[in-house]
């Protein structure tokens, strides 16, 4: 039994050439400005950040109207369809 290699079967179909546009956030190629620290894109700006009780309130107010969008949804079904 012979067996031929195409050349595209295995790792071998990695790219020769580096890819520079993948590095961790925060990290600047010398020569290209400033260092941003990382968690600075990350974070957002006081006005935007939530306390923990709006964020409690807004998921409660999502899941109801879901929960009242499902029994709308059950109500026009045909009762066949309800098990």
């Amino acid at each position: 039994m012979t067996h031929e290699s195409s050349g595209s079967d295995g790792p071998a179909a990695v790219s020769p050439e580096p890819d520079e546009d993948i590095r961790p956030a925060g990290v600047v190629l010398p020569g290209a400005g400033t260092v941003q620290p990382a968690l600075s894109a990350a974070a957002p700006p006081d006005s935007l950040r939530q306390t923990r009780s709006e964020r409690l309130a807004a998921q409660l107010k999502a899941n109801l109207k879901r929960r009242k969008a499902q029994q709308r949804a059950r109500a026009q079904a045909p009762d066949e369809d309800r098990g």
